[in-house]
């Protein structure tokens, strides 16, 4: 028996097993860095906990609004936001939904839907979607956002694009 294209053998059918592992444990650290904290402190309106899972220069791309922002001040229009949203009795929920993750180098490219659900008192619950792009940025083990992109596409994607990646658990 020639021990060696056994040992080659099972070294080609197990690779793709390893590299997909380590793909998906990458996907779940920056789940536990990023996605899950981002959910958290969206809902709660907690600007400094959102702001904590970026970078000191994230770049933020509002699409619809045409607008970058850059760190410091990208940090202080989400403060407001979040005592505006507070004033106003608000809440909201966000949830994601991926088609597209990869990563390489420290460096990580996401692609998915994201869907807002928003309530205000004595007023019917609204749902926005949109669709997002982030680059993300492995700083001292821990993932962080690093570029921020999104845009509604003139607020025609609904539930059904929503549906159409795979949703954060």
């Amino acid at each position: 028996m020639n021990w060696s294209l056994i040992s080659i053998f099972f070294s080609l059918l197990l690779t793709p097993f390893f590299v997909y592992s380590q793909v998906d444990s990458i996907q779940l650290q920056i789940n536990q860095d990023v996605w899950y904290p981002f959910m958290e402190s969206y809902a709660s309106f907690n600007d400094k906990e959102f702001m904590s899972i970026h970078t000191d220069d994230i770049i933020r791309i509002s699409r619809d609004g045409q607008r970058i922002q850059v760190g410091e001040e990208y940090a202080k229009s989400m403060a407001e936001n979040a005592k505006r949203n507070k004033e106003r009795k608000r809440t909201r929920t966000i949830e994601f939904s991926f088609l597209e993750r990869f990563s390489s180098g420290g460096m990580a490219f996401e692609v998915g839907y994201y869907k807002v659900i928003s309530m205000e008192p004595e007023k019917e619950p609204k749902n926005y979607y949109g669709i997002f792009q982030v680059v993300l940025k492995n700083i001292d083990g821990k993932w962080k956002l690093l570029v921020d992109s999104d845009t509604s596409i003139n607020n025609s994607l609904t539930e059904e694009d929503f549906l159409k990646g795979t949703i954060l658990r």
